[in-house]
C-alpha cells in the first residue's frame, strides 16, 4: 500500500496483478481500476517523485509510469544493462531520489533511465561487497537490512543509521540481539521502535542504553537431560535436590 503524496485521498495498492488504485471520496472508497501497464509485474513496493510513479517488482527491477493512465511502463534492470541485480527490489525516496534495494547495494534511479550508485550512507552500503533486501525510515534515523553473497554462508544483518549532530552514524551493535533474518518493518511509538522480522517482532526501547557487545552471562542451577547427555560421558543422568 502507498499513499499518494501528490493525491493524498489516493491509494495505490501493488500485487501480483499489477498496481490498483482506489480513491477516498464523500466518505468512502471508489476504485479507480487497474493499470494496464503494470499488469505482468509483481508489485513490491511505491513510491512517487516528480510526478511519476516508481515500482519495485520482484524479480524484474524497477518499473517507471508518467502517471496512473500511463499504459507504456519503463522498466530497468539487468536486462538493459543496469547494475539491478537481485530478486525482490525494494524503494523508497531519500532528498527526492528514488533508491532501490539491489544485490549491489544502494543505488538510485537516475533521468529515469538508468541506476547509480546511492552514495549518502558511504562506500559499505554501495560497493556491491553486501546485498541489500530493504532500508526503512524512522524519524531521522534510517534502518538497513544487509545479507551476505556468499550461498554457503547467507545471514542477514540490520544496521541502524542513527542521526548524530546532522551525521548519520552506522549503529551494528543492535543486531547481536535481532535474528539473522530479514527485516519487514519498522514503526516508532514514542521511545519504542518495533521491529518486523522473519523471526517474529522485536520491541526496542531507545531510552535505554545497552552495550550490545558484552557477553550475555547466565548461571546454570539444573540439568535435565531425558537422552544420553554429552555432559556425562553419554551417561542418561537426572539430578534431583
Amino acid at each position: 500500500l502507498y499513499q499518494s503524496k501528490i493525491s493524498p485521498n489516493h491509494l495505490y495498492i501493488g500485487n501480483d496483478k499489477g498496481l490498483d488504485l482506489i480513491e477516498y471520496r464523500n466518505n468512502e472508497w471508489i476504485s479507480k481500476g487497474k493499470n494496464k501497464g503494470a499488469q505482468k509485474y509483481l508489485i513490491k513496493s511505491i513510491q512517487e517523485t516528480n510526478n511519476r510513479i516508481y515500482l519495485g517488482t520482484e524479480g524484474k527491477g524497477v518499473v517507471i509510469l508518467d502517471d496512473f493512465s500511463d499504459e507504456k511502463a519503463v522498466r530497468i534492470d539487468s536486462v538493459n544493462g543496469q547494475p539491478i541485480i537481485g530478486f525482490t527490489y525494494f524503494l523508497t525516496n531519500i532528498n527526492n531520489e528514488i533508491v532501490v534495494t539491489t544485490e549491489n547495494g544502494l543505488l538510485k534511479i537516475v533521468d529515469d533511465s538508468k541506476a547509480e550508485h546511492f552514495d549518502h550512507f558511504g562506500d559499505r552500503f554501495k560497493n556491491g561487497s553486501i546485498g541489500i533486501f530493504k532500508i526503512l525510515k524512522e524519524n531521522e534515523n534510517y534502518w538497513i537490512s544487509a545479507y551476505s553473497k556468499d550461498i554457503n554462508n547467507l545471514f542477514f544483518k540490520t544496521f541502524r543509521l542513527k542521526m548524530n549532530n546532522s551525521t548519520l552514524i552506522s549503529d551494528s551493535l543492535i543486531a547481536l540481539e535481532l535474528p539473522q533474518k530479514p527485516t519487514y518493518q519498522i514503526y516508532s511509538e514514542g521511545e519504542y521502535t518495533w521491529i518486523g522480522t522473519d523471526k517474529g517482532l522485536f520491541k526496542l526501547n531507545n531510552s535505554i542504553e545497552r552495550n550490545y557487545a558484552a557477553d550475555f552471562n547466565t548461571l546454570i542451577t539444573n540439568v535435565k537431560m531425558k537422552e544420553d547427555s554429552v555432559l556425562y560421558s553419554g551417561i542418561n543422568y537426572e539430578y534431583k535436590d
